[in-house]
């Protein structure tokens, strides 16, 4: 079972996330027994979530570069990113039964001023449907 954290921890996305901008307050939540995975619940529409992972648990040949332009939408700024969560989209792939991370359009947290929004980066060598290799964590 998921712990979702209190409505006074939500998540405000000023802009929505792409193609559901009607959506603009988010939790997330561990996912009980599934340490490191996360999901990021609408509050308006609870039926409403993705499953997501904090980039650092996730192999990639590729540096995630997040330009200064939209950390300050999100209240970041200069090189302190203490603050900062950066979390890929799952999706599971039928056909080749694994998950895919999207690192082109990660979704990035202020986790003091709790506002976040997905951030579509502009290098063509990040793919939406990286196939999922996690990095060895420890628990």
């Amino acid at each position: 079972m998921n712990q979702l954290l209190p409505e006074n921890n939500a998540i405000q996305f000023r802009y929505g996330i792409p193609g559901f901008e009607f959506l603009t307050k988010f939790l997330i939540a561990e996912v009980e027994g599934y340490s490191p995975f996360r999901v990021l619940t609408s509050i308006e529409k609870q039926d409403f979530t993705m499953l997501i992972l904090d980039v650092n648990f996730i192999s990639s040949q590729i540096e995630m570069k997040i330009p200064k332009k939209e950390l300050k939408k999100i209240n970041i700024n200069g090189s302190d990113d203490s603050e900062m969560a950066v979390y890929a989209i799952l999706k599971y792939d039928k056909a080749s039964q694994a998950f895919t991370a999207n690192m082109k359009a990660p979704i990035v947290v202020n986790s003091e001023a709790l506002v976040g929004q997905q951030v579509i980066l502009d290098d063509d060598r990040l793919s939406v449907n990286q196939p999922l290799t996690l990095l060895q964590c420890e628990s």
